[in-house]
Formats: C-alpha cells, structure tokens, sequence
C-alpha cells in the first residue's frame, strides 16, 4: 500500500479524510470485536485493528501507521511509522491506562 498522501494514491482512496481534520471533530467508532473504522463526515479517517501477531493494536489512517507492541522487559512500545515514538513501562493494563492519557 503507498503511504504517500498524495490524492489519487491507494491511501487516500482508503482514507479520503486526514485523521488530524477531525481534531475537535464528531467520529464515529463503528466495526466488530478486533476491527474497527473511524469515520467521520467525510468519510473513513483511520482503522483501529486489535491483537494482531506481533502487535497489541495497530492505528492506520492517511498521515501513517502506528503500532502498540508489548516488550516484556521494557513494558509498550509505541511506534510510527517504524520508528520507537516512546515507551510505557510496567504491564499491558497499567501502560494502557497510562497511554490513555498521554
């Protein structure tokens, strides 16, 4: 899939609507028990994809990627794009409570 956000590429026909144009925004959260799509007014914004092999959640919309890993030493790693963007120390439910509000 190109990740380039220009128009008329794959993502931004899978994603018509920048995730940071719906900042202040109402989003709807709609999908099942691990898949799930934001959508917005106009349109998809980003897909939130839960437990996968090597993740504990997965974040795409048109800006990038992002990924929440469990390193058993270390606690969560968040990551963008494949590049560490910081890291929660301690269990999967007390890092999770924490990224909430970070």
């Amino acid at each position: 899939m190109d990740i380039d956000n220009e128009p008329g590429t794959d993502r931004a026909v899978e994603f018509p609507v920048f995730l940071s144009a719906t900042v202040g925004r109402d989003v709807r959260l709609v999908g099942t028990k691990y898949e799930y799509e934001l959508v917005a007014g106009g349109g998809r914004a980003g897909t939130i994809s839960l437990l996968g092999e090597s993740w504990l959640a997965h974040m795409a919309c048109r800006e990038g990627d992002w990924y929440l890993t469990k390193h058993r030493k270390h606690g969560l790693e968040v990551t963008v794009q494949g590049v560490t963007a910081g890291w929660v120390p301690g269990s999967v439910r007390r890092g999770i409570r924490r990224l909430s509000r970070w």
